[in-house]
C-alpha cells in the first residue's frame, strides 16, 4: 500500500509559511482584476465563470502562480502522505473559488472524472482563504484510502460534471469531516475520497489551489473512461457548455 494512512484524507498544519500563503493570494486577485489575461487564459485551459460572470474553476494555474517556488514544500508534504514519494508526481494544479452564495459541490469521487485503474493518486489542496463559518468548506467521508469507485449520474453544477445519487450516499450511512485549518495547513486526499461542499453562506470568497500527484505506474482504465465520457457529455448539456 502505498499511503501511510487507511483513512482516504487527512491535514497537515503549518506546512507552508504564511508570507507564501500571502504572496500567492496577491498574485490570484491580481489575476482576478486582469479581464485581458483572464480571457487569454481561458482559450488555454478550462475555465467556467458563474452566472456573475466571476471566474469559479481553472484547470491549470502554472501560468497565475509560480508553482516552482512549492515545490521544496512539496517534497515534504509527500513524505507525510505516501510511504514512496520518489514514485509519484505532479499531474495537474488548478483553482477553485467559492463565491458568496456559490453552488454547492456535490459528493463525488475524484477518480470517477480520472478513471485510473489503481487509486494511488491523490490531491494535495492548498487553501489560500482563512478557515470561517458559514463558508462551508469540504466535508470528507471517513472511509478507507481504497473505497472503490461508485457510480455516478452527470451533473447540472459547473466544474463537477458528475456526483454519487443520494440513493446511494444514504446506503452508506457515511461520517463526514470538516477539518478546520489555519493559512499554512494543507488538506490532501485520495481520488477514491468522498467528499462534497455546502454553500458558501459567508461575505467572503473561499479560494483553494488543488494539485494531483500521479503514481508513475498508473493506467487509465478504458471501460471507466468511456463511462466517464458518456456522463460528461450529459453535463455538457445540462450546463450548456461548450468546449
Amino acid at each position: 500500500m502505498e499511503f501511510k494512512s487507511l483513512i482516504s484524507s487527512g491535514k497537515l498544519s503549518k506546512v507552508i509559511p504564511v508570507s507564501k500563503i500571502n504572496e500567492i493570494a496577491n498574485q490570484i486577485e491580481k489575476f482576478l482584476l486582469d479581464q485581458q489575461e483572464s480571457q487569454r487564459i481561458s482559450q488555454k485551459y478550462y475555465l467556467v465563470k458563474d452566472k456573475l460572470d466571476r471566474i469559479t474553476y481553472i484547470s491549470n494555474i502554472e501560468e497565475i502562480i509560480n508553482i516552482s517556488n512549492l515545490n521544496n514544500y512539496f517534497d515534504g508534504m509527500l513524505s507525510e502522505i505516501v510511504r514512496y514519494p520518489d514514485k509519484f508526481f505532479l499531474a495537474t494544479s488548478e483553482m477553485h473559488i467559492r463565491w458568496p452564495y456559490c453552488e454547492e459541490i456535490p459528493p463525488h469521487q475524484d477518480n470517477f472524472y480520472h478513471c485510473f485503474q489503481d487509486i494511488n493518486s491523490f490531491k494535495i489542496l492548498i487553501p489560500i482563504s482563512k478557515y470561517e463559518l458559514p463558508n462551508a468548506f469540504l466535508n470528507y467521508a471517513k472511509i478507507e484510502v481504497f473505497q472503490k469507485t461508485l457510480n455516478h449520474t452527470a451533473s447540472s453544477t459547473p466544474a463537477f460534471s458528475s456526483y454519487i445519487p443520494k440513493d446511494i450516499i444514504s446506503n452508506l450511512n457515511l461520517k463526514w469531516i470538516n477539518y478546520k485549518f489555519s493559512l499554512g495547513d494543507i488538506l490532501w486526499h485520495s481520488i477514491n475520497s468522498i467528499h462534497y461542499a455546502k454553500q458558501n453562506l459567508s461575505k467572503n470568497k473561499s479560494v483553494f489551489l488543488v494539485f494531483r500527484f500521479d503514481h508513475v505506474d498508473s493506467k487509465i482504465d478504458e471501460n471507466s473512461l468511456k463511462e466517464y465520457n458518456k456522463v460528461f457529455e450529459k453535463h455538457k448539456t445540462l450546463t450548456n457548455l461548450s468546449l
